[in-house]
């Protein structure tokens, strides 16, 4: 992961803000990670898992605690309030693409205006576009394709992103067999091709709507996703300890309470794992963000796979992708897993001080992780980030 700067956090948040904070006793379940699914012999100073990060891993020794199973829909009858967070959801407002390093390049190096549409120049984007560690800065050299009225394509020699405002989707494709010309190394920096939004954006325009976990009742992310192209360039030279692609969202949480100077600007990666080539189902992760030069050092949490995705990305033990894979459609409450995440975090020493009433939901990116030489495109269509405040009986 990148690091984040601290300043995402909004000026206008109270910094004394608190609610009653939520057991978690009637939530979980005792049980052991499998040494198949994590273990610490198999896992090098390097390791990449299924967040793309080393140090600090979780083995079967840990003796994770998984949660149980928690409600899959909201009755509209009990319902207060239901906000979508994610501002343009259709991409009519195009991207800001930044440059291909965190550290000397981090900037915005053009726009996806849809080839100047006016409707577009007219307003600021809110989306985001981050190639980081690609050798190919797409903000600055693309080839557009207009292909009708709402769909259009950028590509460039490794990447191809296309556009359905229509029909709210984005496909991302990445060809790191066009990044690597030989195996990646350790401490190798690797290519990434996210979008995503922050609670401070790079413009004047709306930002992703920041809010308090704590005070809501859940909070959902929805969406449709498929896997239409795989393809893995490795082979035999692959060390899955070192190489792997995954496919992943993550969320902003992020303590904003500046009161605790302690804690204040420190936050989780939440991540979904929607898919790894070297399993068909991610095991539940925590680790420090580590790897490479510009690691954040902050906690990683990631929710088993198979308790948010209905089906996987894999067929006949392999990674299956083809344009015609059916949507498999996710609609899942985060809330008591970061509950989750936040517990794990201390016990790792993390957050150490932090409590779930200083936690904010503050953004989000969604993209390709690229540690090996593999090809792959994902589609994401209807992606939301809903908080539900309930009636209190």
């Amino acid at each position: 992961m990148i690091k984040m700067d601290t300043d995402k956090a909004l000026d206008d948040l109270s910094s004394n803000e608190s609610s009653e904070e939520g057991s978690l006793s009637e939530e979980l379940s005792s049980v052991e990670l499998s040494s198949e699914e994590l273990s610490s012999e198999e896992l090098s100073s390097e390791e990449l898992s299924p967040a793309g990060s080393s140090g600090n891993e979780y083995s079967s020794e840990d003796s994770l605690s998984i949660l149980s199973e928690v409600s899959s829909a909201v009755s509209l009858s009990e319902t207060k309030e239901m906000n979508d967070l994610v501002q343009d959801p259709s991409y009519e407002r195009g991207f800001a693409v930044h440059g291909l390093s965190t550290i000397d390049d981090k900037g915005i190096r053009g726009y996806f205006d849809y080839d100047g549409d006016q409707n577009v120049r007219s307003t600021s984007p809110v989306w985001t576009l981050a190639p980081w560690y690609s050798k190919y800065s797409i903000g600055l050299d693309h080839t557009f394709t207009r292909i009708n009225d709402n769909y259009y394509r950028y590509e460039d020699k490794s990447k191809k992103v296309e556009i359905d405002t229509a029909d709210s989707m984005i496909s991302l494709r990445l060809d790191a067999s066009k990044e690597y010309t030989e195996p990646r190394q350790q401490g190798e920096a690797w290519p990434h091709l996210l979008i995503g939004q922050s609670g401070r954006d790079y413009s004047d325009s709306p930002y992703f709507d920041v809010r308090k976990i704590d005070d809501m009742d859940e909070f959902r992310v929805t969406l449709d996703t498929r896997l239409t192209y795989f393809n893995d360039a490795m082979g035999d030279d692959a060390n899955p300890n070192l190489h792997g692609s995954g496919f992943y969202i993550y969320l902003y949480v992020q303590n904003l309470n500046r009161a605790d100077t302690d804690s204040y600007g420190q936050m989780i990666w939440f991540g979904f794992p929607l898919f790894d080539n070297r399993t068909a189902w991610c095991p539940e992760y925590g680790a420090a963000d580590g790897g490479k030069e510009d690691a954040s050092g902050m906690f990683i949490y990631q929710i088993p796979q198979n308790k948010f995705m209905p089906a996987s990305f894999w067929k006949d033990d392999a990674p299956y992708g083809d344009p015609d894979n059916e949507w498999i459609h996710i609609d899942f409450d985060c809330k008591p897993y970061v509950e989750r995440a936040l517990q794990l975090a201390h016990e790792r020493n993390f957050l150490k001080n932090t409590t779930m009433d200083e936690l904010y939901l503050n953004g989000f990116n969604i993209g390709w992780e690229m540690y090996g030489t593999y090809d792959g495109e994902i589609q994401v269509r209807n992606f939301q980030v809903v908080s539900v405040y309930k009636e209190q009986n």
